[in-house]
């Protein structure tokens, strides 16, 4: 093939061109920002210092560690800059408390997906609040993989804000021990992976105040682990995505009717101990507990083993494609002396038994009105 060495070169000098030109125009937007930096170990406010919405105050570079109070005030204007960070740590707290028509802001230099890395909470502070506030172009950081990390026993009360444009998550709750004191009306949109990412531990924080659209995957992804307190879950717009292993249930838990569960590859639910599970729906707003594909076995199922709670019930539920664990061979199982209600349901599609009430020490309670479809093992085994 015959190259024009005349026509390439023509080509790097124009790409060359219109990149110095985006670059030189984030710099001249950014040119009047106090740049954010380095640790900051005293307390701080930092102002809104332009009438504008949408002229930057500060930028930050690099890693901007949060060692005392910082407190931003309404209209602020934060820009990240690539591959920046903000890290709140030890005694320090990031206090961003907008107005519906003054709202924070934390915007990339670059306005792009995952431009910058994240706003880290590690610190146990009741002042990490990001209230009436805006997080865009975030994510970047492929350890830390979300725009807003929450990690260690840190603590975050989070409401009327927007996550939007990032990469990876756009929240992210690693550790149970985290303290997410509040989550609501917030909105979550045009995020790479999904919007939230949690511990079953935080899966009470989410309710219909919540909004989530245009994502790589409309769903609150919920890691395997253990309820140790009494939950709610609350019907939201997108589904909980239960992504492996087993949520173990051993306090109170209790599905509120339109909470749409839906169950990843080998996943499952085992109640014991002092643990319930409470599924009541109704006609209008049924419970739905299905796999993430229409497959016979694509999960495993909910198991009780040795939970004698008059609160285990199903009413006005669709529970299917599950029954994927020989050992446990049922979509619904019951084991040492425990106890299950169920009416008004839907069982299908298991690749073992729809219910298994194994021995003769458990009670099952029929309530009637319940259809059995296309379970390969067969309804009700014991």
């Amino acid at each position: 093939m015959k190259i024009n060495f005349k026509t390439s070169a023509t080509l790097f000098l124009a790409g060359l061109l219109v990149f110095s030109s985006c670059k030189q125009k984030e710099e001249e937007e950014t040119a009047g920002a106090i740049e954010l930096s380095g640790d900051q170990n005293t307390p701080r406010t930092l102002e809104n210092r332009f009438e504008s919405l949408t002229t930057p105050d500060y930028i930050v570079r690099g890693t901007f560690s949060i060692n005392a109070a910082v407190t931003i005030e309404p209209g602020t204007v934060i820009v990240m800059a690539p591959g920046s960070q903000i890290i709140v740590d030890g005694s320090g707290s990031l206090k961003s408390v907008g107005t519906a028509a003054l709202p924070i802001r934390f915007t990339g230099e670059s306005k792009s997906a995952g431009s910058w890395n994240k706003i880290l909470f590690m610190s146990n502070n009741a002042n990490n609040q990001m209230i009436y506030t805006i997080i865009e172009h975030g994510g970047g950081d492929g350890s830390y993989d979300a725009s807003v990390y929450c990690y260690q026993n840190g603590r975050l009360a989070m409401s009327n804000s927007t996550i939007r444009h990032g990469n990876n998550y756009g929240i992210l709750v690693y550790t149970p021990e985290f303290t997410l004191s509040d989550f609501s009306n917030n909105t979550i949109h045009d995020i790479q992976l999904a919007p939230a990412l949690i511990q079953p531990s935080h899966i009470d924080k989410f309710d219909g105040t919540f909004s989530a659209y245009d994502n790589g995957y409309n769903r609150i992804e919920v890691d395997y682990g253990e309820i140790g307190t009494t939950k709610t879950i609350h019907s939201t717009m997108v589904p909980y995505f239960i992504r492996t292993g087993n949520l173990d249930v051993v306090a109170p838990v209790e599905l509120e009717p339109g909470v749409n569960m839906t169950m990843g590859p080998g996943s499952g639910v085992s109640v014991s101990g002092s643990g319930s599970f409470k599924a009541i729906g109704s006609v209008s707003n049924p419970i739905t507990i299905t796999g993430e594909q229409s497959v016979n076995g694509y999960w495993n199922n909910i198991r009780f083993i040795g939970s004698n709670n008059l609160n285990n019930e199903f009413q006005y539920c669709t529970i299917s494609y599950g029954g994927g664990n020989a050992s446990w061979d049922a979509m619904l199982y019951l084991y040492d002396n425990s106890r299950m209600r169920i009416g008004n349901s839907l069982i299908s599609d298991s690749q073992t038994y729809g219910i298994m009430n194994y021995g003769g020490s458990n009670t099952l309670v029929d309530d009637g009105n319940n259809v059995f479809s296309n379970n390969q093992s067969g309804d009700i085994g014991n």
